[in-house]
C-alpha cells in the first residue's frame, strides 16, 4: 500500500471513529458504543475500521463486477447501503462490537450521517493529497 492511500485510510478511518463517537454523545440511548465487555473507545475504533475497510473495498468490488458508476449520488447510495448493513451487522454481534442501536430508524439516520461524513474526509483527504 502506498503511502498516498494509507493516509486516506488512516485520515477515514480517524475521522469515522471520531465522528462515530460524537454520533453516540448526541443520540445518547438509541447508539450507544461500549457494554460490560467492550470499552466504548474501543467499539468506536471497530465502527471507524469496519466501516472504512468497507470504503475501500466498495470501489474495487463495483470495478470487479464490471458496472460503470459515475454519478456520485449514485455511490452516495452505495455507502449509504453498505453503511447501513455493517451498522446493522455490527449491532447483531453487540457482544463482541459493543455497539447497541435502539432502532432500524437509527441505523438509517446514523448510516447517513457516517455516509455524508466518510463522504466529505475523503474529498479533504484527497485535496491535501494534491496540496490544494
Amino acid at each position: 500500500m502506498d503511502q498516498k492511500k494509507l493516509f486516506k485510510f488512516a485520515s477515514l478511518w480517524v475521522g469515522t471513529t471520531i465522528l462515530a463517537l460524537i454520533i453516540s454523545y448526541l443520540f445518547g440511548h438509541k447508539f450507544v458504543l461500549g457494554n460490560a465487555e467492550v470499552s466504548m473507545s474501543y467499539a468506536g475504533i471497530i465502527v471507524g475500521f469496519v466501516l472504512s475497510v468497507a470504503f475501500f473495498l466498495s470501489g474495487p468490488v463495483i470495478k470487479r463486477l464490471d458496472l460503470k458508476i459515475k454519478d456520485e449520488k449514485i455511490w452516495a447510495g452505495i455507502f449509504f447501503l453498505v453503511n447501513s448493513t455493517l451498522i446493522w451487522t455490527l449491532k447483531r454481534l453487540a457482544d463482541l462490537t459493543g455497539i447497541g442501536v435502539s432502532s432500524v430508524v437509527f441505523v438509517l439516520i446514523i448510516a447517513a450521517i457516517l455516509s455524508a461524513g466518510q463522504y466529505f474526509i475523503n474529498k479533504y483527504s484527497d485535496q491535501i493529497l494534491k496540496g490544494k
